[in-house]
């Protein structure tokens, strides 16, 4: 910690709007390059921010600028800056790029980034326009010049008339993904497709302490903290490892009243007004006892519900006196996560969350066992029926098949 208010405690991944020269002109798949979890194009800031937090954490490129990799060395890594987060908001407000930086982002503490291998870039170097490359296509300069382990961290400086370049004001740091570390697991449950990519999961607790999503409205916030409520009620990212508890949404409408005194700099003097906090409604003791007794009662009456379903089903038997049907599954579920009723049975453990909707747990006492999914469905129908009376009309029959 420090009184200065030319340093902060966290360094911040900004995101920026994509643009197809982010890309490799030689990369022949670019489907498998890219791969967003989010329905359609990544056409915002905003967009590649929520993106991030569906894969569940920070791909690693070579920040490719018109077509060719702009990182020397090998190595993959990710950027954040350094720099305070008002001198950020004004550095992007100078720029007016949303497709090179903008002000949504993610913070995370220093120290922890350290701790995972991430250093501050290296401005220059004594020769710094005549070393000679080992690999012009790759940018990998002469180990004679600069160690291979170290050119990850090489941004070139050139304050000269002719051919001026400083990125100084940056102040950046890259952290290196290379093998056999840093790899970055991205499920999509909605196509049942895993890939791994070098990246790393920020949203996990082995890690960081806190997390602090950086947006721009209290609007977007809500919206975002859905989807890390989705996550948190699993208590797993969308790649497998378990999601961080402590995420703070930083709201720079709310934010910037404070930054823009002088006495306030950075994440870390910004009082709690900043950011967006969402209490859910709680219900009474009266509603969690009938929700209680009522999945009970579901429980209670799956032997009848079985006992119905074979008294009037059509479907037929095979030699073996089993149903003839398709194998599969049924569960009484929701989709309405927000819903109060639901956020209790999740506290309680009535219920458990599982990809964007809630399955109840009920218990199915003493009914036979059939590899048919029509006569496990009946059966979540029937107590549907008995929860959505006494719970708004939010249940329904979530099937799968073997």
């Amino acid at each position: 910690m420090t009184n200065r208010t030319d340093v902060s405690d966290y360094l911040i991944h900004f995101v920026r709007s994509p643009s197809k020269t982010d890309f490799p002109t030689d990369y022949k798949n670019m489907e498998e390059f890219y791969f967003p979890l989010i329905e359609g194009e990544i056409s915002s800031q905003y967009d590649c921010l929520t993106n991030i937090i569906e894969e569940g954490g920070l791909r690693a490129s070579c920040s490719f600028r018109n077509g060719k990799a702009t990182i020397y060395g090998a190595d993959p890594v990710i950027c954040f800056t350094e720099m305070p987060l008002l001198n950020l908001l004004q550095y992007a407000a100078s720029r007016n790029n949303t497709s090179r930086v903008s002000e949504y982002g993610i913070a995370l503490l220093k120290k922890e980034v350290y701790n995972l291998g991430a250093r501050p870039v290296i401005y220059g170097l004594s020769n710094d326009n005549k070393f000679k490359y080992e690999d012009g296509n790759k940018k990998i300069i002469s180990p004679e010049i600069l160690p291979y382990c170290e050119q990850y961290r090489f941004v070139n400086l050139n304050l000269n008339t002719d051919g001026y370049t400083d990125w100084t004001h940056e102040r950046e740091w890259r952290i290196k993904c290379s093998e056999p570390n840093y790899y970055l697991s991205i499920s999509d449950d909605d196509y049942l497709n895993t890939i791994c990519v070098k990246g790393l999961n920020i949203f996990t607790d082995l890690f960081f302490s806190e997390v602090v999503i950086i947006l721009k409205t209290i609007e977007e916030a809500e919206e975002v903290r859905k989807i890390v409520q989705q996550q948190l009620d699993s208590g797993y990212a969308r790649g497998g490892d378990e999601f961080n508890t402590k995420i703070r949404f930083l709201v720079i409408d709310n934010s910037i009243k404070f930054l823009n005194t002088t006495e306030i700099n950075s994440i870390e003097d910004l009082p709690k007004d900043s950011y967006y906090i969402h209490e859910y409604e709680s219900i009474s003791e009266i509603d969690k006892e009938m929700i209680r007794n009522s999945i009970n009662t579901c429980s209670v009456k799956a032997k009848d519900f079985a006992k119905e379903f074979f008294d009037t089903t059509k479907l037929a038997f095979d030699e073996y006196g089993a149903l003839k049907d398709t194998c599969g599954s049924a569960h009484v579920a929701s989709f309405d996560t927000e819903n109060k009723y639901i956020r209790f049975m999740l506290s309680e453990e009535l219920a458990v969350a599982v990809g964007g909707c809630v399955w109840i747990k009920i218990e199915n006492y003493d009914i036979p066992s059939e590899q048919s999914i029509t006569y496990y469905e009946f059966i979540a129908e029937k107590q549907c029926e008995i929860l959505n009376k006494v719970v708004s009309n939010i249940f329904r029959v979530y099937s799968m098949r073997d």
